[in-house]
């Protein structure tokens, strides 16, 4: 509010009953049923068949540290369900396959461009 980034009206109006919420991190019990949640929902809205979290899905998203909270595990699930061309969820894809390279992805897309090189189809 004070550097002018936030509307002091809105900041008000929603100041009204605080809610306090551990971040994702600090509730890893909660990632899984929320996952299946956004797994669920998100293969609803592509026309997807439903795809399932297995074991090894749910024990790879609770040993990351969510710096985006909710809204990166959805993300993290949205990814996955685009990347999946078969029945097994490709949840290794989704959160940094281009782990193996030691890159970000966005540092892998850059140089991709900068060689001219393209994605096959």
């Amino acid at each position: 509010m004070a550097a002018r980034r936030f509307r002091e009206d809105l900041y008000y109006r929603l100041s009204v009953f605080p809610i306090e919420l551990p971040p994702l991190r600090d509730r890893v019990e909660d990632i899984a049923p929320l996952a299946t949640h956004f797994l669920d929902s998100i293969c609803n809205e592509l026309g997807r068949d439903t795809l399932a979290l297995s074991k090894s899905h749910t024990a790879t998203l609770r040993q990351h540290h969510w710096p985006g909270n909710i809204r990166e595990l959805r993300n993290v699930i949205e990814r996955a369900v685009i990347l999946t061309k078969g029945t097994r969820l490709r949840l290794d894809l989704a959160m940094g396959g281009a782990a193996m390279l030691g890159i970000k992805p966005s540092t892998l897309s850059y140089r991709m461009n900068a060689f001219g090189i393209e994605k096959s189809p």
